[in-house]
C-alpha cells in the first residue's frame, strides 16, 4: 500500500531520562533536491520528532504515500538529553518490480555461541580436543563471515523466520515475568550482527518460541500458561513482554491482516505484501496452536480461523504477483529422527495437529505457494502430501545460521535419506535434500551439540576456528518471472557465490510454477489459447459449490487446465483485473478423460 515503515532500536537510555528530565527524541529525514536549486541536496523531515521511551526504546517511523519507484537515502537523527544530535544513515530500496529476476535470503536459529560462560567445562579424555570457549569455533556472533557472503548474493529482501535470540545465550535467562532488559541486551546483539544488511535491504522478521523466552510454544490463541510447563499451552511470560518482542522485532513488517489482538491483548502481526512481483504471506503458526494435551481433532487448531480466512483470501488474489510464497515459522511435517533413527513424534512442528496442518496445506496447495520456514535446526527441502504422497506443495526449511541444538535425518529404515516418508503424525512428505549436522556414524553418539572432538577426528583448526556443526547456513531463493522458474539454494554459513566452497549436497533445486501444486489431474477442461496478455491469472471453479479449487498463471499465452474430479462441472475465469482487463469466463464446462481434446480462444481486452 506504498507505506514506508522503518523500525529503529535504541540502546537502553533510562538513566539519561532520569537525570535530565528531558525527552529523548528522534526524527526521520530523507535526502532530496532543494525546491529552489535542483543541483543542491537537502535533508527533509518526513516523520517525527518522536519520543523514545522505556521499556523498549524502540521507534516506528511511518510515512504514507511513499514513492517506491526509486531508492532513497534516509537517516535517523537522534537528539540526546543535552541537545546533541547523532545520525544513522540508511537506504530505502525501490520495489524491484521491473526486474525479471528477484531473490531473497532467509535465516533462522541465530545462536550467539555454543558453550556459554556459565556452563561447566566438558570432560575430556586423553588427547581429545575441547572446543575453546572464546574461539571462533564457539562464539559465532556477530556472524561476520555469513554477513559478508550474504552481501555478495545481491538479494532483494531478507527474511528472519524466528529465533533471532536464545534466552539463555550468552547470559543466563532472566526468569522474571517481564525480562525487558535481558531481552533488549540479547536483541541488540542481533542488530549489531546484521546492521550491514538491514540498513539497506528490507527485512521481514517473525518472532518464534525462543524470542519470547520459550523452549517450545503452543500459544493456544493467546492464553497464559498456568503451570509453568510450556507443553500445557499458553504463554509463560507477561503479555506486555510478548507484545514488546512483537513490536521490536515485527513492528516494521507490513500492517497485519487483522490487527485485533488475540486473548490477553497479545498482538497479531500475520500479514501479506507484494515485493518485486512476488506475493508473500507471513504467518504466525505458533500463536493459535493448541497444545499436545488437546487430543480431540474437533478442538485442535494450528493457524486458527481468522488466519485461515486470511490465507484463503490471499491465495485467490494474484494482483501484481507472479509467484506465491508462504513464510512460516516451522515445517508442516515432523521430519527429523530420534537417536534410534525413527521419525520423531515432535508436536513442536506443524505436523501436529494433523487436522490443522491439512487445512493449512490445502490452502497452500490451491494457489501453488512455495513454503519457506525455519526453526528446525536442520535444513530440508521436501514435498508435502495430504491425501497421497507428494500431492501438495514444496517446502524449504532453511538451516540454522548458528546451530545450538543438532537435529538429524538419517532414517534407520532406509540407507538413502531421500524418498517418500510418513511422519509420526501421519503426514506425507518426500525428502529431496537435507543438510545434516554431521555424518551418519555419529548419530548413535546422541549428540545435540559437539564440544569435544576425538584426537583421531581432529584436523588443524578443530576446536579453534572451525565450527563442529556441518549444517550451519542460510537459504537463498531466486524467482525468474520470465521463465516462471524458482531456484532454491542452501549455503553453508561461510560460503557465497564467489570463491571456494559449494552449496550443501542436493541443492540448488529448480522448480517450475506449473509444478508447485502436486495434485495430478484426472481429467481436463478445454485448452486455453490466450491473446492480449501472455501470463494472465487463471481460476478453476467448482460450478456447483462455487469453490475455487485452483488459482495460478498461464504461461506464454497457453494454459491446459486439469481437474481432480471427472464428475463435476466447472467454470474457468481468465484475466488480469488490476490492469483494467475484465474477466473472461467460461461456464458449464464438462471435463474429458484426455487432455487437448478441445481449445478455447480467450481474448483479453481493457
Amino acid at each position: 500500500n506504498r507505506t514506508l515503515k522503518l523500525g529503529t532500536q535504541f540502546m537502553h537510555l533510562g538513566e539519561a531520562l532520569e537525570k535530565k528530565r528531558r525527552r529523548l527524541v528522534a526524527r526521520l529525514e530523507v535526502k532530496t533536491t532543494d525546491t529552489e536549486d535542483p543541483q543542491v541536496n537537502v535533508w527533509k523531515l518526513i516523520d517525527g520528532p518522536r519520543a523514545i521511551s522505556p521499556p523498549d526504546y524502540y521507534l516506528l517511523f511511518r510515512v504514507e504515500n511513499w514513492d517506491v519507484s526509486k531508492d532513497w537515502q534516509t537517516r535517523v537523527v537522534f537528539e540526546d538529553a543535552d541537545g546533541e544530535t547523532y545520525t544513522y544513515s540508511t537506504t530505502v530500496c525501490h520495489d524491484p518490480e521491473e526486474k525479471s529476476n528477484v531473490s531473497l535470503a532467509a535465516f533462522t536459529g541465530m545462536g550467539v555461541m555454543g558453550r556459554v560462560a556459565h556452563a561447566q567445562v566438558p570432560k575430556v579424555k586423553g588427547d581429545d580436543i575441547i572446543v575453546g570457549r572464546w574461539t571462533p569455533a564457539n562464539v559465532w556472533m556477530p556472524f561476520a563471515e555469513a554477513v559478508d557472503v550474504v552481501a555478495k548474493q545481491e538479494v532483494d529482501i531478507l527474511f528472519f523466520t524466528g529465533d533471532q535470540i536464545y534466552q539463555g545465550k550468552p547470559s543466563p535467562t532472566d526468569q522474571s515475568r517481564a525480562p525487558y532488559e535481558d531481552y533488549l541486551y540479547k536483541w541488540l546483539l542481533w542488530h549489531w550482527s546484521f546492521r550491514e544488511l538491514t540498513n539497506h535491504l528490507p527485512a521481514i522478521v517473525q518472532s518464534d518460541d525462543h524470542d519470547v523466552y520459550h523452549g517450545n510454544i503452543w500459544g493456544w490463541g493467546g492464553r497464559l500458561c498456568l503451570t509453568n510447563n510450556n507443553r500445557d499451552g499458553g504463554y509463560l511470560f507477561s503479555p506486555y513482554f510478548v507484545n514488546m518482542v512483537h513490536r521490536t522485532q515485527a513492528g516494521h513488517n507490513p500492517d497485519p491482516y487483522d490487527p485485533s489482538p488475540a486473548l490477553n491483548g497479545i498482538s497479531n502481526y500475520y500479514c501479506s505484501f507484494n515485493y518485486g512481483g512476488v506475493g508473500f504471506a507471513v504467518l504466525e503458526d505458533r500463536k493459535f496452536k493448541t497444545p499436545p494435551k488437546i487430543t480431540n481433532p474437533a478442538e485442535q487448531l494450528l493457524l486458527g480461523d481468522r488466519q485461515l480466512q486470511f490465507l484463503k483470501e490471499w491465495g485467490q488474489d494474484w494482483t501484481n504477483q507472479k509467484f506465491k510464497v508462504v513464510i512460516s515459522q516451522t515445517v508442516y511435517a515432523a521430519m527429523h529422527v530420534n537417536f534410534e533413527g525413527k521419525l520423531a513424534r515432535d508436536a513442536d512442528t506443524n505436523g501436529f495437529p494433523k487436522v490443522g496442518r491439512d487445512r493449512a496445506v490445502r490452502l497452500f496447495q490451491r494457489c501453488g505457494a512455495l513454503v519457506i520456514s525455519g526453526d528446525q535446526h536442520l535444513s530440508t527441502f521436501s514435498r508435502l502430501g495430504i491425501e497421497r504422497p507428494s500431492d501438495a506443495v514444496y517446502q524449504f526449511c532453511v538451516p540454522a545460521l548458528a546451530n545450538i541444538f543438532w537435529r538429524w535425518f538419517y532414517p534407520s529404515s532406509v540407507e538413502d535419506p531421500q524418498g517418500e516418508f510418513v511422519d509420526a503424525w501421519g503426514n506425507y512428505f518426500r525428502m529431496i535434500a537435507v543438510a545434516n549436522p554431521e555424518r551418519r556414524e555419529l548419530l548413535d553418539q546422541k549428540l545435540r551439540r559437539r564440544y569435544v572432538i576425538p584426537k583421531a577426528e581432529a584436523k588443524g583448526d578443530s576446536g579453534d576456528s572451525k565450527r563442529a556443526c556441518l549444517g550451519d547456513g542460510y537459504g537463498v531463493v531466486r524467482f525468474d518471472k520470465i521463465q516462471q522458474e524458482i531456484t532454491v539454494e542452501c549455503w553453508p554459513h561461510n560460503v557465497g557465490p564467489t570463491g571456494e566452497g559449494q552449496q550443501f549436497p542436493g541443492w540448488p533445486v529448480k522448480l517450475r510454477l506449473a509444478d508447485l501444486d502436486g495434485r495430478q489431474p484426472v481429467a481436463w477442461l478445454p485448452d486455453l489459447k490466450i491473446e492480449g496478455i501472455s501470463d494472465p491469472i487463471v481460476q478453476i471453479i467448482d460450478q456447483e459449490s462455487q469453490e475455487i479449487i485452483k488459482v495460478t498463471r498461464a504461461f506464454k499465452g497457453m494454459y491446459r487446465p486439469g481437474v481432480y474430479d471427472m464428475k463435476k462441472t466447472y467454470i474457468l475465469r481468465v484475466g488480469e483485473p488490476h490492469s483494467g482487463t475484465l474477466w473472461w469466463e467460461g461456464k458449464n464446462l464438462q471435463p474429458t478423460s484426455k487432455p487437448g481434446q478441445e481449445e478455447r480462444l480467450v481474448v483479453l481486452k481493457n
